[in-house]
């Protein structure tokens, strides 16, 4: 019991004298000590009911007679195994003693001999060897607790280690796989061309047929390796995004002549109705046309023969984004199908339409790349009359695009992550092509994470989600990259690009502050070169 103690420990008196229990309680409360016991004193037929509601520092058990106070002893220490015991006796015999040792007594005591002082010098010492050990075993375990982590530390990271090569393994065969894939392909369209040109010798109208079928294969085939790449990189946070703003007619002029040659093989009429999206719109739009890719040709292939398949946009100003639909006529969705239409490698059952034959990595890769481009992705479906695929991407406005980006870092990297506000700027005001090459530069050294808005001819905004020491080795990697870029190009350097950081702010709680300090800083946006 040390001093510093400041409660009175308890005992737990099982003695069948009243006189002995009465001197007893007397020795514990004497003056001398600096923190008396408290005896509660019981029978031993009350013991282990008093056992059951408390806790107790030690017991003193009077071990006559003998073999009942054994039985008595034997309960105590199934009831409080942890809990020491001293023994208190008029007399006891060598082969007794031994018997009592066994029960784990720590100390014996002849009421003949024994005195106030060093009966609470006993039960003191009880107390503190029953502390010392619990604590030594305590240590053990804690130690023992401790190397068991450290093990399984161990192993963990050898297996993360594994699953991170096994990881690389995979994205590298796929990448290999993908890239050898393409040769074949490029063969087969080049001598396909080659045979519907004439080339080698007339063809008749159904051979003419038939290599459009071959071509159309081709060209799903070469999809699937777009859509294999396109995982892979997007796993390993690897692929590259170049927003910037673009006009929807653009887009679709660029896939509409391989859409329109798909849809002939199959005998479904396309029809395109975008003209009243004349807004300039925010995105990647080599993203954005795969995404049209991938839901058109879904389209296509569920349409059927004489099937209809029309790709429209309208424009919602008052939500500040384009809506991009395609609508079909093939057999439609189920409810329960829509639920999992988008999973990865999902195939639905067999009565309603699926995300594809083959890898299903179409619709699930159209999601990914709408949610990177800042927009959502909808499906509304009635079976027996078709379905309808459409998609949402902001328009052309920096605080629009700025919010939706803080809203986006928030939901894939959480409220708490930094993002910090760069400038890029150039002394004066560059020719269009020297400003189309810085624009480049930036977009090549950015981020998937990252987000550029070009402010004018010479002021570019640099959002980045991240702080402090990996800030700066951001900023010393620009400057590196355009030493880099400077050496390897023969038309001279690029134009002194200034990087200076505005500030760094939490997403959750200082969003609309940066969009405040945004505002800001795009005012001279009206007054830009021409």
């Amino acid at each position: 019991m040390n001093v510093s103690d400041a409660r009175s420990s308890s005992v737990l008196l099982v003695e069948g004298s009243d006189a002995d229990s009465a001197c007893i309680a007397r020795a514990l409360t004497f003056q001398g000590e600096p923190h008396p016991f408290v005896a509660q004193i019981v029978s031993r037929n009350d013991a282990l009911r008093r056992l059951a509601r408390s806790t107790f520092d030690v017991a003193l058990v009077d071990l006559s007679p003998f073999e009942e106070a054994i039985t008595t002893l034997r309960d105590i220490r199934r009831a409080a195994p942890d809990m020491p015991i001293v023994a208190l006796t008029c007399h006891v015999d060598e082969h007794q003693a031994l018997e009592v040792l066994k029960l784990g007594v720590q100390d014996h005591l002849f009421k003949t001999e024994v005195s106030a002082k060093l009966l609470v010098r006993s039960l003191r010492f009880a107390v503190e060897r029953n502390r010392a050990d619990t604590l030594e075993s305590l240590n053990r375990k804690l130690v023992a607790a401790e190397r068991s982590l450290q093990e399984a530390k161990e192993q963990l990271e050898t297996k993360n280690r594994r699953l991170a090569e096994l990881y690389r393994t995979a994205h590298e065969f796929v990448d290999n796989v993908s890239h050898e894939f393409r040769t074949p392909l490029t063969v087969i369209k080049e001598y396909v061309s080659l045979i519907e040109d004439g080339v080698v010798g007339d063809i008749s109208g159904e051979q003419r047929r038939m290599l459009a079928i071959v071509e159309d294969r081709a060209d799903d085939l070469n999809t699937m390796v777009d859509d294999m790449l396109d995982v892979s990189r997007l796993e390993a946070g690897m692929l590259g995004v170049w927003r910037k703003g673009c006009r929807v007619s653009d887009i679709i002029d660029h896939v509409w002549p391989n859409l329109e040659k798909k849809a002939a093989v199959k005998g479904v009429e396309m029809v395109s109705n975008v003209a009243s999206c004349d807004r300039e719109i925010f995105c990647d739009s080599e993203k954005i046309g795969r995404v049209l890719i991938n839901l058109t040709v879904n389209a296509i292939k569920f349409s059927g023969q004489n099937g209809r398949v029309e790709v429209w946009g309208k424009q919602d100003l008052a939500a500040r984004e384009v809506t991009i639909g395609i609508t079909d006529t093939g057999p439609g969705i189920d409810d329960d199908c829509l639920a999992v239409i988008f999973d990865r490698f999902k195939q639905v059952n067999d009565h309603c339409r699926c995300a594809g034959k083959g890898f299903g990595l179409g619709l699930n890769i159209a999601k990914e790349l709408v949610d990177l481009n800042f927009g959502h992705m909808n499906v509304q479906s009635e079976v027996g009359s078709g379905s309808t695929f459409s998609f949402t991407v902001p328009l052309a406005e920096p605080v629009e695009v700025a919010g939706r980006y803080l809203a986006w870092l928030e939901k894939t990297r959480g409220g708490d992550s930094p993002v910090s506000v760069l400038i890029a700027e150039v002394e004066q005001c560059c020719d269009e092509s020297m400003v189309e090459e810085i624009d480049s530069f930036l977009n090549y050294v950015s981020r998937r994470g990252d987000l550029i808005l070009q402010m004018d001819c010479r002021r570019w905004l640099f959002f980045v989600p991240i702080a402090g020491l990996d800030l700066e080795r951001f900023c010393a990697r620009l400057a590196e990259a355009r030493m880099e870029a400077n050496r390897n190009r023969p038309r001279g350097p690029l134009a002194d690009i200034r990087i200076h950081v505005d500030g760094t702010w939490s997403i959750a709680n200082h969003a609309d502050h940066v969009l405040r300090r945004m505002d800001h800083l795009l005012h001279p946006l009206e007054l830009s070169c021409a």
